[in-house]
């Protein structure tokens, strides 16, 4: 295994503490920044923001 494998991971379950339970998030693109894009993770029953990322950009070929 690489050990550049693992360096990006992405939400799929949090903890919300309004609903007080996990529950399975959605992501949702917030800004399109030059050093990555933003996303935001959210309840999907109430609507309470979790947490957000930054996946930053690798580069486009030929740019």
């Amino acid at each position: 295994m690489r050990p550049d494998s693992f360096r990006e991971f992405d939400a799929v379950t949090l903890f919300c503490p309004r609903c007080r339970e996990p529950v399975q998030v959605r992501k949702k693109l917030l800004l399109v920044l030059p050093g990555g894009d933003k996303y935001e993770y959210t309840c999907p029953v109430c609507g309470e923001t979790l947490g957000s990322k930054l996946d930053r950009n690798q580069g486009y070929p030929g740019i």
